[in-house]
This record gives structure tokens, C-alpha cells and sequence, in this order.
């Protein structure tokens, strides 16, 4: 039985839930004799799904001539065909925008060429310095949809509505890369119809502010009318700059959104309806910036991510061999959970372009089993093998090998081993898929403020990074991100970070969820002002304690009994605070509070606002001490902070995760508490870059 469907849970494929396993494969790379041979290995490494881009470049080299299956490098048809042959599924790729190496991003020439009305441009009224397309340009779009038009004649007969293999299409590609890591928003006016009257971008402000006078007051200008607003260069006060920056970057991000539905739409106009739609966060920090589409889509749609560590010398490191790297990852999976998707990685590592750094297989099996550990659902390895670009539309290279698991010549790789191991785990514990990860303290983040990355000169997600990964993720109660636009589950400890701004809904909502019973951890202070910098100090009045600078240094404090050393102490201190509530953190010498911890309604908080550098084990179960007074319940923890675990469980079977994501071997007691029973499994010896999978 052919068919396939998803939900937050993960992928129905044939009629079972399974995990979706994916590679990518480029038909216009990869010798067609050579086909059937990588993927039939693909399959024997568990593949069930295979991914491929569909090239503007490649099918209409010359404007007007738009050719499928008329040679090689261009036979899609047949390419769909034996996948169906060999009951693989496809995911394809049109983009427009696919980069993969390609020149001008896998575009045409011609495009860029010969209508230069077509090109973004940046803040300054100039067209980038790279080669740069406006996604909503209407000459732009219109190119777009003869290509799409013949796109979908190709396609149509082979989707798995009418029986065939394709059973998703990707609806651009990393949408924001190509403008914003190129040094820019785009401006391009038939774009963004900045100066149209009743222009998208006016009615974007008029739907935001409702009076011109309330946008004059917060960005200090005098305009009569929304037609008049122009975009600025932020000049003046902070809150003026993050205001004017803040609103033309989420109306940028809106336009994103309108160029994903106008695909959709040349889809829908070529009687391809029921398919299942998706697209790809460059990142995991792009995820809350493009976290909109699932609402514009609803249903069949899956929002997943990109995961990269390596891709070039400069990389932040050359293996996965950090906390943050699995944060991230766990960032994307409790995100993209709540926005209503199955846990994808659209592009997993599985090779890089550059001969530096090594791209080695233990490497890339950490890197798959720490996604894995944090509740991925579905996987498409990027890439899976290569080929050549024998139009001569590779960028770096006539080969695209992209020391991939097969690579260009046909070479079966160390890598091709690790996707097997992967592969066959994944294989032998099928019960996986229907497993969650477990735990036992939500990580709160506005959206808004995610979307919206340093605003503040700093993000909550980098703020919020730092003190997880060297506390809260090392204790015993294992934390959860979630967006305090959803509802907030009473059951879990909520943790705050104190960002200066916080919106008047969301401070609202926090003290609904104290009252009403939930218990929160504010990290270092409280918001005083709403999202756009007005005063708004709701939550900062319910709390109602008064924080004032104090220079006083205080590295050792006495707390919950302990004396705990090493506290970096802010540079300010709690002076008062309401009648029942008491200070729970002090300085052991000056008596300077650093937490107190009280009750309103039915639910209580504890206002923490120290800091510290270091990372040690007292500080560690200072953590745990303030977190199990708010009814935190313990999941996991080793006895070797440098080693990070992990739990899934369905409800009746669990699977512990441990990693090693360091150079050397580690040794380390874990102890898992589970359904009230607590079990230690002893003397757990991990190789360098060493990830195992216990079962419980």
C-alpha cells in the first residue's frame, strides 16, 4: 500500500510509522548508468526516501528553451521511475533558490543577466555585491511559474497521489540566506512596494500601529500617513533603532512567507494539491525567524532544519564535540515540535565541498545519534553521493563530491558506514519513532524576541545557551525550550531569562500561570518594558521586588544551607521585597541577596539574578536545589559533567542516549529516574566521539 502522511509524532509511510531516512541524490550529478547501484546501496544502509533538487540552471539554460528528459543530466522522468522501481521515495527540490554549489544558486544566467529589475538590493539602494535575486519581484515571480509550470507537467504523473514515488516538494530553499548572510535585508521596490501607495509595507504598519501618530511617537518622526513611511537607518535612542530595525526585519520576514505561498500557489494552479509541502531553516537560530509558515500552511506542511558543523576551516569547530551544539539541536526539536512538525533535519551532514576540515565517520555518527537523542523523526543526508557538474554550473569545482558516502567516482566512503550503522539502529529499534524525549523543566522564550535575534545587543537564546548548557542541562532535570506564544504546561517548572523587554501579552500570561498554580524560575531580573521599549512593568510589579545596583562582590554565597563558591555576582542586588517572601541566595560575608523565592496565588517563583563563569558541580546543584523547590521531578544525570544524556520513552519503553563528544575516552556513572524508580548504571566507559543507546 503506497502512501504517506505525517503529524508531530513522525512519518507514516506505506501505511507505518517509521522514521523517514533520506539522501540526497542529484540525478543531473550522479552518471544515470550508475543510478540504480548507489541507490540500492543507499537502501541496504536503511534509506527509504531519497531528496534531489530540480535546477533552474540545468533545465532552461537558454530563456524560453526549458527541457526535461532530453539527455542525461536532465532525465528526471527516468530518474523517478527507478526510484519507484525500487520503492524509494523522492523528495524533490525546485526551488527556485537551491544554492548546492550552483552558479547564481542554482538560477539561470540569463535571469540575472538580462533583467537586472530582478535583483535584490541592499539598505543602501545598491544591488549586492553577489549575485542576488528579489524573491517577491513580480518579473521575478513571473519567470518563476513558467518554470514551475513545466516542473509540474514533469512531476504529476510520478506523485504518490497518482501512485508514484514523489511523495514531498520543498518550496524554495533556506529561505533569508541568500539576503541576510549576504549583509542585507532586500529592498527591491517592486518587491517590497516600499513607495506604492496602499502598498504592502504601508498596510504592514497600519496593521501593526493603527494611528500614524503612535508610529511617530515610537519612531520619533512626524509623517501624516502610512504611505509616507519610508525604511531607515536606525539613528538616535536604542529603543528608536530596535523598533524601526525590528519592523521592517519581521516585514521582510513576512514577504518570505508570501513568496512560500505564491509557490504553493503555481502548484495548486497545476492541479498539485494533496502533495505534502515543506521547506528548510538554514539553522537553528532561523527557525523562530521563519516559525510563521506553519500558520500560513496548517496541514501538510513540514517546517524542519538544517544541521551543519563543519563546513569550511573556520567553522566554529571541526566536529561536534560541544553542549551547544546538542542545545541547538535540542532548540530545533522542541521548536519545531510545537509548531505542530515531526523533528526533520532536511539536511543532515554527510560530507562537506572543502577538503578542510576532515569529515570523519565517528564525527558524523555523534552527530546523527545527537539528534537522534533529542527527538528527531526524520533525516535526508546532505549529500549523499556526488557527481559531476558537467554543464559547468558548479562554483567550486567541474565535481561535485563533496566527500560524500559514494562519492563522485562511485568510491564507497567511511561515511557510507556510519549512515549504515544509522541506519541499522534505526532499523533494529523501530519502537523509536514513537518515543518522545523526556523532561522535566521548560526553557521559555518569547517568539518575537527569538525572531528577532541581538536586538537587544544580545539574544535570549544566546543568554539562555550560555547558562543551560553549563547548569541546568548538567543537573539532573533535563530541560525543554518552549515559546510562551503557545499555552504553557502547569506541570514542568517554567524558566524565564530576564530580557529587558517582554510583551505586555506574554507578561500577562506568566503571572495567569503563577496564579493559577505554576511555579517559575526568573533568571537574572525581570522585564520592565513591552516589546517595543514602552514601560510595561506587570510581571516586574507582581513580583514586586525592588533590584537596585550594588558593587558589592560576594563570590561565595550561602544557599539552601550550602556554601557555594564561585559566583560571578552581578553588580546589582535585591534591596527589598514583598512581606512573606524570603531570600533563599545571600552573600556569605555582606548579607547581599541574590534570590528570594515567595507564593502568589496558587503557584510560586524564585527571582534569582546572579551569575557565575565557571561550571562547577556545587553550582550545578545550586541549579538543582532551586529547581526542585519549584516541583521539578529528576530525569538523568552522570556523574561526569563533561558526558551529556539523554532519554526517549513512549510510556512503556525508554532508550537512554549517552555522548561522548570529546576527543579523549570519559568514564561515568548515570542515573535515570523513571516512573518514581531510580536505577544507576555503573562505570560506563565511552570512546573519543563515542554515542551509545541503552535500553531501559
Amino acid at each position: 500500500m503506497k502512501g504517506f502522511s505525517f503529524d508531530k509524532n513522525g512519518y507514516i509511510i506505506d501505511g507505518v510509522r517509521q522514521f523517514m531516512i533520506s539522501g540526497e541524490f542529484h540525478y543531473f550529478r550522479v552518471p544515470k548508468a550508475d543510478w540504480e547501484r548507489r541507490l540500492i546501496l543507499f537502501k541496504e544502509a536503511g534509506g527509504n526516501t531519497v531528496a534531489t533538487y530540480v535546477p533552474w540552471c540545468v533545465h532552461e539554460q537558454v530563456e524560453g528553451e526549458i527541457c526535461f528528459d532530453d539527455c542525461e543530466e536532465r532525465d528526471l522522468s527516468d530518474f523517478l521511475r527507478l526510484c519507484d522501481k525500487l520503492n524509494i521515495k523522492v523528495m524533490v527540490r525546485p526551488g527556485p533558490y537551491q544554492y548546492s554549489e550552483l552558479s547564481y544558486d542554482g538560477l539561470p544566467a540569463w535571469l540575472y543577466e538580462n533583467y537586472p529589475e530582478v535583483r535584490a538590493v541592499t539598505e543602501n539602494g545598491e544591488f549586492f555585491d553577489f549575485p542576488v535575486f528579489s524573491y517577491c519581484n513580480p518579473l521575478f515571480l513571473e519567470k518563476t511559474k513558467k518554470y514551475y509550470d513545466a516542473f509540474c507537467k514533469v512531476v504529476k504523473p510520478f506523485l504518490v497521489t497518482n501512485g508514484g514515488p514523489v511523495v514531498m516538494i520543498q518550496l524554495d530553499n533556506e529561505l533569508t540566506g541568500v539576503h541576510l548572510w549576504r549583509g542585507s535585508h532586500d529592498y527591491n521596490e517592486g518587491a517590497m512596494e516600499i513607495e506604492k501607495k496602499g502598498g504592502k509595507y504601508s498596510q504592514f504598519l497600519k496593521n501593526k500601529y493603527t494611528y500614524i501618530e503612535k508610529l511617530n511617537k515610537t519612531y520619533n518622526t512626524n509623517y501624516t500617513d502610512f504611505d509616507e513611511v519610508r525604511p531607515q537607518k536606525p539613528v538616535g535612542s536604542r529603543e528608536r533603532c530596535a523598533n524601526i530595525r525590528g519592523d521592517y526585519h519581521e516585514y521582510y520576514l513576512q514577504r518570505c512567507g508570501d513568496f512560500c505561498e505564491i509557490l504553493a500557489g503555481f502548484l495548486r494552479d497545476n492541479g498539485i494539491i494533496d502533495i505534502a509541502l515543506c521547506h528548510n531553516a538554514a539553522s537553528w537560530s532561523n527557525v523562530a525567524l521563519l516559525s510563521h509558515l506553519n500558520d500560513r500552511f496548517k496541514e501538510n506542511f513540514v517546517f524542519g532544519v538544517d544541521q551543519y558543523y563543519a563546513l569550511n576551516p573556520f567553522a566554529r569547530s571541526v566536529n561536534p564535540d560541544n553542549r551547544h551544539y546538542v542545545l541547538n539541536y535540542m532548540y530545533s526539536a522542541d521548536i519545531l515540535k510545537q509548531l505542530g512538525n515531526p523533528y526533520t533535519v532536511f539536511e543532515m551532514q554527510a560530507g562537506t565541498y572543502g577538503h578542510i576540515p576532515a569529515i570523519l565517520a565517528n564525527d558524523l555518527y555523534a552527530l546523527y545519534m545527537a539528534n537522534l537523542a533529542v527527538g528527531m523523526k526524520g533525516v535526508n543526508y546532505y549529500i549523499y553521493t556526488g557527481g559531476g557538474n558537467s554543464a559547468k554550473f558548479g562554483v567550486n569545482s567541474a565535481v561535485y563530491d563533496y566527500r560524500a558516502c559514494i562519492g563522485a567516482d562511485g568510491e564507497i566512503r567511511e561515511n557510507y558506514k556510519a549512515i549504515k550503522k544509522f541506519g541499522t539502529l534505526l532499523k533494529n529499534n523501530k519502537w523509536l519513532v514513537s518515543t518522545d524525549r523526556v523532561y522535566s523543566v521548560n526553557i521559555g522564550l518569547e517568539n518575537w524576541e527569538a525572531r528577532y535575534r541581538g536586538r537587544d545587543g544580545g539574544s535570549q537564546l544566546e543568554n539562555l545557551s550560555q547558562f543551560v548548557t553549563y547548569s541546568v542541562q548538567a543537573s539532573k532535570f533535563a530541560p525543554h525550550y518552549t515559546l510562551l506564544d503557545f499555552d504553557i504546561p502547569q506541570d514542568k517548572p517554567l524558566i524565564i531569562y530576564g530580557t529587558e523587554t517582554l510583551s505586555r501579552e506574554i507578561q500577562e500570561k506568566i503571572i495567569s500561570f503563577i496564579q493559577e498554580g505554576g511555579n517559575v524560575l526568573f533568571y537574572n531580573g525581570v522585564a520592565r518594558k513591552d516589546s517595543d521599549y514602552s514601560p510595561c512593568t506587570l510581571l516586574y510589579d507582581f513580583i514586586g521586588a525592588n533590584i537596585i545596583k550594588d558593587q558589592r562582590y560576594a563570590p561565595v554565597v550561602k544557599a539552601f544551607g550550602k556554601d557555594v563558591y564561585g559566583i560571578n555576582c552581578n553588580s546589582i542586588a535585591i534591596d527589598s521585597y514583598k512581606e512573606g517572601d524570603k531570600p533563599v541566595i545571600v552573600g556569605k560575608d555582606n548579607g547581599k541577596v541574590g534570590a528570594i523565592m515567595g507564593k502568589r496565588g496558587k503557584g510560586s517563583f524564585i527571582l534569582y539574578i546572579d551569575k557565575w563563569i565557571t561550571c562547577t558541580m556545587d553550582q550545578i546543584e545550586l541549579w538543582e536545589d532551586m529547581l526542585a523547590c519549584l516541583g521539578a521531578k529528576p530525569v538523568v544525570k552522570a556523574s561526569n559533567p563533561s558526558v551529556i544524556c539523554s532519554i526517549r520513552s513512549d510510556g512503556n519503553k525508554s532508550a537512554l542516549f549517552v555522548l561522548n563528544l570529546h576527543s579523549c575516552p570519559q568514564s561515568t556513572s548515570v542515573t535515570v529516574y523513571l516512573e518514581g524508580k531510580e536505577q544507576t548504571i555503573d562505570n560506563l566507559k565511552l570512546k573519543p566521539m563515542e554515542a551509545k543507546m541503552i535500553k531501559l
